[in-house]
């Protein structure tokens, strides 16, 4: 008795698995790409967060990289190039350096909006922001801000926009559609790092000088409270359920841990030297701490409020960004 034959499809289909599965590695949902610019190496170590390794080195980032971000698609990321005072451009598919232009006088950091259309680039020299096409080729306009800004962060609608200002110690309140600064709160000498809470509710400032960390109440664009450390603050970052804020602290090597519900720090996590700028990982409830003077990323789990791991890098490790 003969067998009955199994139908076309089911052969072709079969044909598909034998082709793709052998070639096609399983990665987790949990899996991502973070980019880390190493200054004294000239190059981007890029980090597979699932197996927490080194998979490639991007060589000839420029001069001296530094911050580095996204567009929202993905396919390229942007490096200020501090030396050189140019951004790099990378192609994120192929991972490797395409180009670099210049925007800017002395370009320090950018941020690409929500919606990936227009990219706000930081300028130390006139403190202006300036805003560019998502693709960096056509200035839209020019906002002037307060002193040597450093940070910028939008909202999620991303109608408005906040930039600290490092050495008149405050931020700018922008309102992207009008492109002016509708508001400007008082924070600190050195403001540098800035993160909104979930709920987008209040802002939390890293006033470098006074070694504190204000919050901002979003409404009234006022200082509620100002929460001292125990040294100069750098960067800030909520964590995703908006519990704790974490606050870098380069001169004691630690991260600080502030409760918001009680506004005061309840932890301490020890850091290898000058740790410097914090990405959160929503998916993998983790953070990742470029350590300057360790090369390395640390990751520290949030639950816990422990490092897991320390990622080997290149020399100088700073900026950080996650490819969307």
């Amino acid at each position: 008795m003969s067998l009955p034959r199994r139908p076309t499809w089911f052969l072709l289909l079969l044909s598909v698995w034998a082709i793709v599965l052998p070639s096609t590695p399983l990665r987790s949902a949990d899996a991502a790409t973070l980019y880390v610019t190493n200054g004294h190496s000239g190059t981007i170590s890029v980090i597979d967060t699932l197996s927490r390794k080194v998979v490639k080195t991007i060589p000839n980032v420029g001069a001296r990289p530094n911050r580095v971000a996204f567009t929202r698609d993905g396919t390229r990321a942007y490096v200020v190039d501090d030396e050189a005072l140019v951004l790099m451009v990378i192609d994120a598919v192929r991972q490797e350096v395409i180009g670099k232009i210049r925007a800017g006088r002395r370009l320090y950091n950018l941020a690409f909006t929500p919606d990936g259309k227009s990219c706000y680039v930081l300028d130390w020299w006139d403190s202006e922001v300036l805003i560019y096409d998502d693709h960096l080729q056509r200035l839209e306009g020019k906002i002037k801000v307060g002193t040597w800004p450093a940070h910028a962060i939008f909202t999620r609608d991303g109608r408005m926009a906040y930039v600290s200002n490092e050495t008149t110690g405050d931020v700018s309140v922008i309102d992207t559609e009008a492109q002016k600064v509708m508001a400007t709160i008082p924070s600190g000498g050195y403001a540098m790092g800035l993160s909104l809470t979930p709920d987008e509710r209040y802002l939390y400032v890293g006033d470098g000088e006074p070694q504190t960390v204000s919050k901002v109440d979003t409404k009234t664009n006022r200082v509620v409270a100002t929460i001292p450390v125990k040294d100069k603050t750098h960067d800030v970052a909520v964590t995703p359920d908006g519990k704790h804020v974490y606050v870098s602290l380069r001169n004691v090597n630690e991260i600080a841990v502030i409760s918001t519900a009680e506004g005061r720090v309840v932890a301490s996590i020890p850091q290898g030297r000058k740790p410097d700028l914090i990405v959160m990982d929503p998916v993998a409830k983790v953070a990742y701490v470029t350590n300057r003077h360790s090369s390395v990323v640390s990751v520290i789990d949030l639950a816990a409020h422990t490092v897991t791991a320390k990622i080997a890098v290149g020399a100088n490790p700073h900026g950080m960004a996650l490819q969307p």
